[in-house]
């Protein structure tokens, strides 16, 4: 059965991942587990299923160049905001789209992740972030500018809405006030990343692009860990273990400087 959804249809792509698969193996060994605890099983099935294995890439960051471009390409609407935020800070799609004012600290330069959006069966629902924990980010001025610009872009549709207005106090939100739906922000971006001529990249790239380029300019793997909400600092250097040239470059230089160094 689970390797008959590799060849079932997905949502948005021609089959469905082989990652995918091992999420949905995940999700029904742990509810096996439970009837095996129950008794309501001899053995947990699971135990002898191997799982189809995915291929490892590195992720995809965006070029200078191709930032350049993409900026370029949403200068004027919601979407530029968006993208500066997604790139300031590597918050997760949901994370942005959940984000309120209350939660930005203009003056300080600041803005607190609480909670997430995400889409369900049932409709949108606030949840909170995927490691259950509050975090706090420092933004650049260009995303302070950024956030001023959708600011009064909002003022103005609040203006024409009047009394209509949906009023959630959404820093990312439709012209009436109300959620965005995740799913369709991710496939605008895309749009304008590939009117941007950029190929294989999505909204999450941004998120990646954001965390590459810390660690590359030599931000703490722990700092870099807690931006990004990830519940442990090996996660992230699991993920991003090319984006550290300059640490190995380092530790090539230390010992050059232990092997040189006087004899004690």
């Amino acid at each position: 059965m689970l390797y008959g959804l590799l060849r079932a249809t997905g949502k948005r792509r021609k089959h469905i991942s082989a990652r995918t698969v091992r999420h949905v193996a995940g999700v029904l060994n742990v509810c096996l587990n439970k009837a095996f605890k129950l008794e309501l099983i001899p053995v947990n099935p699971m135990l002898r299923v191997e799982l189809p294995s995915v291929e490892k890439r590195d992720v995809r960051s965006l070029t200078p160049d191709e930032i350049h471009r993409l900026r370029e390409v949403c200068r004027g609407d919601w979407t530029f905001a968006l993208v500066e935020m997604a790139l300031a800070t590597g918050a997760r799609r949901g994370e942005l789209v959940a984000l309120q004012w209350a939660e930005v600290d203009l003056i300080h330069a600041s803005l607190t992740i609480s909670k997430s959006l995400e889409q369900t069966a049932a409709g949108l629902r606030v949840k909170r972030p995927k490691n259950g924990k509050t975090r706090t980010c420092t933004l650049p001025q260009s995303s302070i500018a950024a956030l001023q610009f959708q600011r009064d872009q909002q003022a103005e549709a609040r203006r024409l809405f009047a009394g209509d207005y949906q009023d959630r106090g959404l820093v990312f939100c439709q012209p009436d006030g109300s959620h965005h739906e995740p799913d369709l922000v991710s496939q605008v971006i895309v749009r304008r990343i590939r009117k941007a001529g950029i190929t294989d990249a999505s909204l999450h790239t941004l998120r990646h692009t954001h965390a590459s380029n810390l660690l590359s300019n030599g931000v703490p793997l722990p700092a870099v860990s807690a931006r990004l909400g990830h519940s442990d600092p090996n996660v992230t250097a699991r993920i991003y273990s090319h984006a550290l040239p300059a640490d190995d470059q380092r530790a090539a230089d230390t010992g050059d400087a232990i092997i040189d160094g006087p004899v004690q």
